[in-house]
């Protein structure tokens, strides 16, 4: 009987040493990280106002990440993007205003941060105070001289270094202020894992 008995408790202790392993290897099942694969996109608001005639270059920027998520990712959700201003150049007589972003780093909601390999791929146009439109343009590669004329009447052509990441631009002299809260999109440059 002694023996038996001895037999079905140490049974009884390997199982529940099974379950309570289970149990414990759940949570950290549950939170293993997605991966969101290069080229796809995000979307974000811009936290802070940004304006070609006070901006100066080095100066913090942060996008708040929002929905939609790409691949459904929601964990996205309260995770803010930092990066920096590139450049910034004021209008002037014969010179156009201009602003550069680069993305830094991503901070998730569970308070853990990496580096980010993505640019800026649209910064929602806004009209400046004479309803003309502002150019953006993403990786580096300028919008061209046939927007320029068919925006503002003159020439806005010529390149920016992809390094710069982002750039905004307008051809009308004038300096120009982008709002916080404006809407934000991100094309991953490298895969992002999410916690």
């Amino acid at each position: 009987m002694t023996h038996l008995r001895l037999r079905a408790i140490a049974a009884a202790c390997a199982v529940a040493s099974l379950a309570t392993t289970l149990a414990l290897a759940m949570p950290r099942m549950a939170s293993a990280a997605q991966t969101i694969p290069s080229g796809y996109g995000l979307n974000g608001s811009l936290n802070n106002a940004l304006d070609t005639k006070s901006s100066y270059a080095g100066q913090p920027v942060s996008i708040s990440v929002v929905a939609p998520y790409p691949n459904g990712v929601s964990s996205l959700a309260g995770s803010t993007i930092y990066g920096h201003v590139g450049e910034a150049v004021s209008g002037g007589r014969g010179r156009n205003p201009q602003l550069s972003i680069v993305l830094d780093k991503i901070k998730y909601r569970n308070g853990s941060s990496a580096q980010i390999g993505a640019v800026v791929s649209k910064l929602e146009p806004k009209k400046d105070k004479h309803g003309r439109v502002l150019l953006g343009t993403a990786g580096g590669m300028f919008l061209g001289n046939w927007a320029g004329k068919a925006l503002f009447g003159g020439s806005a052509g010529g390149a920016v270094g992809a390094a710069t990441g982002f750039l905004l631009s307008s051809n009308n002299k004038q300096d120009f202020h982008v709002p916080a809260g404006s809407p934000v999109g991100i094309q991953l440059t490298r895969s992002l894992s999410v916690p």
